[in-house]
């Protein structure tokens, strides 16, 4: 992918990549892989990697990779590391312009149980009612809206304050046109250079994730592990 800003959007990949990578060789090396082995050694290379600020990742891609990256520790029950304490840190203390970084922010310190309220405060009064845009006072786009949504749920907001922007996104769902893409949403915005009004996965995907978010608990209240300090 290409920035706004034309920078290579490869680190957003990066991450996936290197473990996909790194489990290849593992597996080369043994008959069986079990996933307790996987989840271990890919929870330690990622911590790893993570940069000495606290963040993952490079150039303008940073808060996206770093918010993913909580999100993953998260899920595996990593809250209470180091890792997952400098990242929150470094994603508290950024300026974000974005809706997209700063929704993303709200939604890996959620996920944490971790302070975020004033980060949710800030993106509800950068609504452009009933949606958001990817900047402040920009058109509303179903990719940002369902980003903010999906923070604010991760927040703890009532789903039914969320019903209006919702609502904004499911108007735009695909019902004309090329038939094989109705029921998806076109990539009215995107972190790319460019739009598009062709069907487009990210923000279809985006938009279920914050739609079924509000019916599914925390990641950090199911927890599969104690959490255990560095």
């Amino acid at each position: 992918m290409i920035g706004l800003d034309g920078s290579k959007w490869d680190n957003r990949l990066s991450i996936v990549t290197a473990v996909a990578l790194f489990l290849a060789s593992a597996q080369a090396g043994s008959d069986t892989l079990s996933p307790e082995f996987v989840r271990v050694r890919t929870i330690a290379w990622l911590e790893a990697h993570q940069e000495a600020d606290g963040s993952w990742g490079s150039g303008i891609t940073r808060p996206l990779v770093t918010a993913e990256s909580l999100v993953a520790l998260a899920s595996a029950g990593r809250c209470q590391t180091l890792a997952a304490g400098r990242a929150a840190d470094w994603l508290a203390n950024q300026h974000y312009v974005g809706i997209d970084f700063r929704a993303r922010a709200v939604r890996a310190l959620s996920h944490c149980a971790l302070p975020s309220s004033e980060l949710g405060s800030e993106l509800e009064a950068l609504s452009v009612n009933p949606g958001w845009g990817p900047v402040s006072g920009a058109g509303i786009t179903s990719y940002d809206t369902a980003l903010a949504i999906g923070g604010l749920l991760a927040l703890g907001r009532n789903p039914e304050s969320l019903e209006a922007p919702l609502g904004e996104v499911f108007t735009r769902q695909l019902s004309s046109g090329v038939e094989s893409e109705w029921g998806g949403w076109a990539g009215d915005f995107l972190p790319v250079s460019g739009a598009t009004t062709a069907l487009e996965p990210t923000t279809s995907s985006e938009i279920v994730r914050a739609r079924f978010s509000r019916i599914c608990p925390p990641r950090s209240s199911r927890m599969r592990e104690p959490a255990r300090s560095q």
